[in-house]
């Protein structure tokens, strides 16, 4: 299956519109007070599905009855391209750099980033499979350092197919193609549960871990 976002204020909109029906239905006149224990419940609601998203989605026993994975973290990566240099025509050496996720029930943002360039999710998607397997789909942009535009590289698109393995998750891989007519493995490995804000962060952490 696929794991869907749903937003919340949807549910808060259909709530409304079948109480109201309900009531009209039974025949009960609307008033301002159905109103009050109505608002109370929207807000508690609201309130519980924010917990949800933000938190409690990820404690162990929830994630094993939605099959989400907890992805939140920095990452060491590995990526091996068939992208060759328009000036060498050399293949280009395994690209090492780092991944920062940031994670809840119904986000997911992945940033790539190098020494040269840094890649964000524009379209994600988790797909569980009957097994337990977890894959994750997307789509990317890629920006490279402004000096390396119109010399080495562009900005382009590109997407991926990738597995998450381990519970908790400890390696995700899998493959991915670009607008450019490359294409390439990539690998993650699990560095921290600590968010780098940038390359630099992320070296700082990668050093203090060993």
């Amino acid at each position: 299956m696929t794991v869907e976002r749903f937003p919340v204020w949807v549910l808060v909109i259909l709530a409304t519109i079948v109480w109201g029906a309900t009531l009209f239905i039974l025949g009960t006149p609307l008033s301002w007070e159905h109103a009050v224990p109505y608002s109370i419940t929207v807000t508690t609601l609201s309130g519980m599905l924010f917990c949800y998203d933000r938190w409690i989605w990820a404690w162990r026993g929830f994630r094993r009855l939605h099959g989400v994975p907890d992805i939140r973290g920095t990452w060491r990566i590995a990526i091996e391209t068939t992208y060759r240099d328009p000036n060498t025509g050399e293949r280009r050496p395994t690209v090492h750099g780092y991944a920062v996720i940031r994670q809840t029930y119904s986000t997911l943002s992945i940033r790539l980033i190098t020494r040269d360039s840094a890649s964000a999710l524009t379209a994600s998607r988790f797909i569980i499979r009957e097994d337990n397997t977890v894959e994750l789909a997307g789509v990317y942009q890629s920006d490279p350092v402004v000096h390396l535009r119109g010399r080495e590289s562009e900005i382009h698109y590109g997407a991926f197919k990738l597995s998450v393995a381990g519970t908790p998750p400890h390696v995700i891989d899998g493959h991915y193609w670009t607008d450019r007519s490359t294409s390439g493995t990539i690998r993650y490995q699990r560095l921290s549960p600590t968010i780098a804000d940038s390359y630099d962060d992320a070296e700082k952490l990668s050093s203090s871990s060993g």
